[in-house]
């Protein structure tokens, strides 16, 4: 089975409608009719959406430009990355830029799996302490592909994960606070 992932484009530059506008030439059903919505505002399945964040700056209106977060749905496997490119190159097509108050953010999902749904919570935890250590081994690789206000020595939103550390920091680049609940 695939794996299932989300994306978050935390961005700046665009007005709502421009943001529309990129969703439309990227194909793909976008939920905001009037403006942004709110934080955590539920939509339909399928549906991207485009949301404010008090942790941003000046949020956008549907005619002035500002912060904005696009929310995607549930996308899977190759063909939901296909997607995920395909909006990413619209919205900086169309104007949207990244900068030190903002980012991208993957979440990745595990619960559909048979397989970890056999693991033991202690097996679960074991599988986390291991993606923290392959992050830590791989972060001067993602710092350098990273601009310089993203990395993780230059943000206050994203702190290096420290293999073991309980997983209760959610400002770490490897975010394993909902590992735990769920």
């Amino acid at each position: 089975m695939a794996i299932q992932f989300g994306v978050e484009f935390e961005c700046k530059g665009l007005t709502v409608n421009e943001a529309r506008d990129a969703m439309e030439a990227a194909g793909v059903d976008f939920y905001n009719n009037a403006g942004l919505l709110g934080y955590h505002t539920r939509v339909p399945s399928n549906y991207w959406k485009a949301e404010s964040d008090s942790s941003l700056g000046a949020n956008a209106t549907e005619t002035s430009k500002g912060y904005m977060e696009i929310i995607s749905p549930i996308l899977t496997g190759e063909n939901g990355v296909r997607i995920m490119k395909k909006v990413a190159r619209e919205l900086t097509r169309r104007g949207g830029k990244v900068d030190n108050l903002c980012g991208t953010h993957v979440t990745v999902g595990v619960n559909h799996s048979a397989r970890w749904a056999r693991f033991s919570h202690a097996r679960k935890i074991e599988a986390g302490v291991t993606m923290q250590r392959i992050y830590a081994h791989f972060a001067n690789v993602f710092d350098a592909i990273s601009p310089d206000c993203r990395q993780m020595d230059n943000s206050s939103w994203c702190s290096r994960p420290v293999p073991g550390s309980y997983f209760s920091d959610r400002y770490q680049a490897v975010n394993l606070t909902a590992w735990v609940l769920y």
